[in-house]
């Protein structure tokens, strides 16, 4: 099942990434987009802040400020459940009435790139932000 939810978050990713492919005729113009870190939509002190979407049962994050995914890094990047799919799952799964990155992708705001560094030279994607 997993691998299941897996290949469809991509097939959804890769129809968002042609929609706008064909809108903006190039993809250079694509890797260009305003790449953000997730403080940039989710800014301290807002009700959409990383801080009021962790759960309560985390363990504390007193660095995210300063280290951005990075701080997230180093325990979903090997010790416990892999952050693309924690982030995956909140950004791709619903509708436009009930997931504003949706929403965004809807009008054109947010793709695979408002989260994710692409490199048309070789076709590289890393995470914004990130080292």
């Amino acid at each position: 099942y997993i691998l299941i939810f897996v290949i469809i978050i991509l097939t959804v990713a890769l129809i968002n990434i042609i929609a706008i492919a064909k809108e903006t005729k190039s993809i250079e113009n694509l890797t260009k987009n305003n790449n953000q870190a997730c403080i940039d939509c989710h800014q301290f002190g807002t009700n959409n802040s990383l801080k009021k979407i962790i759960p309560d049962d985390h363990m504390p994050v007193n660095n995210l400020k300063e280290e951005g995914v990075n701080a997230c890094l180093r325990c979903h990047g090997q010790f416990t459940v892999e952050l693309s799919k924690i982030v995956h799952k909140a950004h791709l799964v619903g509708n436009t009435r009930n997931n504003e990155f949706l929403a965004g992708v809807k009008e054109g705001e947010n793709s695979c790139i408002t989260c994710h560094e692409l490199t048309p030279e070789n076709g590289e994607m890393t995470i914004t932000g990130s080292d």
